[in-house]
């Protein structure tokens, strides 16, 4: 919005009136005044964009068009999608002394091509939590993942890491087709039981395979 569309000469009237919203597009507004219908201008301090329906309060410079200051009252027709705020040239928000703090009663959606976060600390409290992405990175020097129950579904799943270790009262892996493990050493503990069941079994080695029990029951 141009300074000379909301200043005017000193010999020109202005004056401040309450208009209906008939129509909304873009930047353009049409307002029903004095039962006739003007086109208005939207400024930036109208964060929020006006709908049919709409009371807001305009500013009129003789000679020039209308300009809508706020919103003064929501039109009383049913809303069946949310409101909508428009800032062409982008938006930066600047908070120091307090926390910035967003309460949405009915969720909370960002639609963006690429959101950046920068922060010393990123702490977050769900009761419910789902996240789908065609490609996810988490790099860090400690990662700590701590829930009663962990799922991971995927076609093809890579860790790296230079020790691993996973501890657990239970656990349960299910492989529909293909499952390989390679690795330099392998060494597998059991107190109680190992068991592998399987329609066809191949053990094969290079130099030598070991058996030592009290008891051997082949076939």
């Amino acid at each position: 919005m141009s300074p000379e569309l909301l200043s005017a000469p000193p010999e020109t009237q202005t004056f401040l009136r309450m208009g209906l919203v008939t129509r909304f597009s873009q930047n353009s507004v049409e307002v029903a005044l004095d039962g006739e219908i003007h086109t208005a201008i939207r400024t930036s301090g109208c964060v929020v964009d006006p709908r049919p329906g709409d009371l807001v309060v305009l500013f009129v410079p003789e000679g020039h068009l209308p300009v809508v200051l706020a919103i003064v009252d929501a039109g009383k027709v049913a809303e069946s999608s949310p409101r909508t705020m428009r800032f062409p040239e982008g938006l930066v928000m600047n908070v120091s002394g307090h926390p910035l703090t967003l309460n949405a009663q009915e969720g909370l959606e960002i639609d963006s091509p690429e959101t950046l976060i920068r922060s010393g600390r990123l702490s977050g409290q769900f009761s419910e939590c789902e996240v789908v992405s065609g490609t996810l990175t988490l790099t860090g020097g400690v990662l700590s993942l701590i829930g009663e129950t962990v799922r991971h579904v995927a076609k093809s799943l890579e860790r790296v890491a230079q020790w691993l270790h996973d501890r657990a009262h239970g656990s349960i892996r299910e492989i529909e087709t293909l499952d390989r493990h390679t690795s330099g050493e392998t060494t597998i503990e059991s107190d109680s039981l190992v068991s592998i069941q399987s329609k066809t079994t191949l053990v094969a080695s290079e130099e030598l395979v070991k058996i030592d029990s009290d008891q051997i029951h082949l076939g």
